[in-house]
């Protein structure tokens, strides 16, 4: 007789451990929603930096790009002014020359 008593209360402990786990995950819940509100809050404000990271980027590459462009000009110019030497260096050269 013990040993279907023994039986009876080894069936209903894990049955009463099922229902104190219950409650345990329904603690959980609770605090989730503030960690979930917070979770919320960081990737909003994650998504604003990004955002405004981008467009900070985005003004970056814009004004590198004026400054490529600057630089190409001034390279060009350089340029032009080294021929236009060369060419009176060449100029020079010849009437010494003979």
């Amino acid at each position: 007789m013990d040993t279907p008593t023994s039986a009876a209360l080894d069936d209903k402990a894990p049955s009463s451990e099922q229902t104190v786990a219950t409650p345990p995950s329904k603690e959980k819940s609770n605090p989730s929603s503030p960690l979930e509100i917070s979770t919320e809050r960081f990737n909003s404000s994650v998504a604003r930096l990004t955002t405004n990271s981008i467009d900070e980027l985005h003004k970056l590459a814009f004004e590198l790009q004026k400054m490529q462009e600057f630089l190409k000009s001034e390279v060009e110019s350089v340029q032009r002014q080294i021929d236009s030497a060369v060419a009176g260096i060449n100029i020079i050269v010849e009437t010494i020359g003979p």
